[in-house]
């Protein structure tokens, strides 16, 4: 790629990717999705998340991490992602998870 087209022309990078659509291609980019953490400290460095949030602590933020509870069961799958339920207990099946109940001290 000719440097005048190059989005970084000191860094290889012949697939010219630029994630954050800023004019400065990912390999030479410190923060490829633009959301003011450097790549370096970002616990999704692809994905805009400046809050950072991380619901189970794995190092991997909620805006790209596919289980957020960390309880084994893919968020899209999970019947209460946010909290911790492997086993996905709802015993009346009320879609009201027991370990929900249990958490809030409610009755069902």
């Amino acid at each position: 790629v000719p440097d005048v087209d190059d989005n970084c022309p000191t860094t290889p990078n012949t697939d010219q990717a630029d994630t954050d659509d800023d004019g400065l291609g990912d390999a030479c980019d410190p923060d490829d999705d633009n959301d003011g953490v450097q790549d370096n400290l970002d616990n999704c460095a692809f994905v805009f998340n400046p809050g950072q949030e991380d619901l189970d602590g794995d190092g991997i933020g909620d805006a790209c991490d596919p289980d957020d509870d960390g309880d084994g069961v893919i968020d899209s799958s999970d019947n209460c992602p946010i909290i911790p339920n492997p086993d996905q207990t709802d015993t009346d099946g009320d879609g009201i998870l027991d370990e929900f109940v249990a958490e809030h001290g409610l009755k069902k």
